[in-house]
Formats: C-alpha cells, structure tokens, sequence
C-alpha cells in the first residue's frame, strides 16, 4: 500500500490564527466557543469529504467549537487554502500534494485507503473496431 495514496486531514502550521487550537483544554467549552474552525472540502454535497466534514462539524460542535465548512473545487484548491491561511484544516486526497504548494502544511494522518477503480467498456476493443 502506497501511504502518499491515501486521502489526509491536513492543517496548516503556522500563520495567524492557526495556533488557535495549541494547548487548548477540550473540557474548557468557553474557551472553545471562542474557537471558530475553518474546515476545506470538495464542493460535492454527496461527496464522502464533504459528508466527514459535517461529522467533524458535529462532533466539535458537541465540544463547543463552531466549524465553518468551505466549500470548493476538491483537494488543489482546499491545498491552497491551507497554505495561504484561507483555512485552518481541511480534507485532501492522497497524491495532490504535487499539484499545489504544501510548504507549511501539516498531515494529522490519513483516514482510509481510496482505491481506483478502472471500468472497461463492456466489449473488448477488438470487437468495436
């Protein structure tokens, strides 16, 4: 298994505002509410990133965080977001890192294997010529 393949939660390091989380005690829910979280994701509201995205909404929202979701083309963008400070965190797939700057970005680890699947057409190109 390639890990470069797998698709991460990612965060900035550095920058303002990105710090915010640092030494934060969970329990303590005011200091949370003062926390607003900025999270990147693909657009596709029916896409598994986006659907992750509201689970972590969720549940930082039980701890008193507020999550604001950003919306966008897929892991490029969500990629720069990250490394000009648009966003605090955000998901990204495996193997994009190429196709933006990561200088200053953090991988919080990844989340499952994405395979891909590869569909032939139904007859073998032989038989369509």
């Amino acid at each position: 298994m390639d890990l470069r393949k797998l698709p991460y939660l990612v965060r900035a390091r550095r920058g303002a505002g990105h710090g915010a989380l640092r030494g934060l005690d969970p329990p303590d829910r005011a200091a949370a509410a003062a926390v607003r979280i900025t999270l990147s994701t693909a657009a596709a509201k029916s896409g598994a990133y986006y659907m992750f995205a509201r689970e972590y909404r969720k549940l930082a929202g039980a701890d008193g965080f507020a999550v604001e979701i950003q919306t966008g083309a897929g892991s490029v963008e969500t990629l720069k977001r990250l490394a000009s400070g648009q966003s605090m965190t955000g998901f990204v797939q495996g193997g994009t890192a190429e196709a933006a700057p990561t200088a200053g970005l953090l991988s919080l680890g990844s989340l499952y294997y994405e395979p891909v699947w590869l569909v032939p057409p139904e007859e073998p190109a032989a038989e369509r010529a």
